[in-house]
């Protein structure tokens, strides 16, 4: 029995040794049919927070993935529109339909990417939960757990993200827009004026966002001092609407509500 745990210790030991402290690249489609390329949202200045869970049963994926809930919605207020929220299943045999399930039965919203198997790998996942935070052009590991979670977790993980966004301007342009969005609240149609009509060469697209940080809609950006975004489908509450240049790069932001 020594000698088995003495050799537990050292496959989990020599793993840790090797995580890495750049992320590993990825370009997968979630369970709602949209691509991400991880390396291009990090290098358009996302900051990217993902978990790695046991389905169905792994009671400690539960508790974190609830906790990181209610951080959620102070980090997607306090930086809209700029995090990444995703869930993977760590051995990878878990299909769309039992992710959902997971996700719905516990109140998770983050979004649902199939075959995290060679992630947790690469991460050094041993145990469950495995929670990684990345940020910046130079795809770095900006936090990393194991396993081992616990409530105070959450206090780090928001503090690095704040920490990345306080000491980055890889989320923001060099040249910004500035512009105004009206009627706010606005209830069918939302009109977005420039100040400057010399701007209009610098915007490629529009995007909005709702309270939760998830995109709602984009739109490529007419070449104009004004443009519409149709938003009477959406449901009342809090919205962030970014303007952004053929880089990707944000050079504008303005919140609205929606009545």
């Amino acid at each position: 029995m020594k000698k088995t745990l003495t050799i537990l210790l050292f496959v989990f030991t020599v793993t840790a040794s090797f995580a890495q402290v750049t992320a590993q690249d990825f370009t997968k489609t979630d369970c709602d049919g949209l691509s991400h390329h991880l390396f291009a949202e990090l290098d358009s200045g996302y900051c990217v927070f993902m978990e790695f869970a046991m389905m169905p049963s792994c009671q400690p994926c539960i508790i974190a993935g609830k906790k990181v809930e209610k951080m959620k919605l102070t980090v997607n207020a306090q930086h809209p529109g700029q995090m990444k929220w995703y869930l993977m299943e760590f051995s990878g045999s878990s299909n769309c339909a039992s992710m959902t399930n997971w996700k719905n039965t516990n109140g998770i919203t983050s979004t649902a990417l199939p075959q995290g198997n060679t992630e947790v790998d690469y991460y050094g996942g041993m145990g469950m939960p495995t929670l990684v935070l990345l940020g910046g052009a130079d795809h770095k590991v900006l936090w990393r757990k194991v396993g081992g979670f616990v409530s105070a977790d959450t206090t780090v993980i928001k503090q690095k993200i704040d920490d990345f966004f306080a000491v980055s301007a890889a989320h923001e342009a060099a040249q910004s827009v500035k512009f105004a969005v009206s009627p706010n609240p606005a209830q069918d149609i939302l009109t977005v004026s420039l100040e400057g009509q010399n701007n209009i060469k610098l915007i490629h697209s529009i995007m909005v966002y709702n309270a939760a940080g998830a995109l709602i809609t984009t739109q490529a950006w007419q070449p104009q001092d004004r443009n519409t975004v149709n938003v009477a489908t959406q449901p009342k509450g809090l919205y962030v609407l970014t303007l952004h240049n053929e880089q990707g790069q944000t050079i504008g932001r303005q919140q609205f509500i929606k009545e």
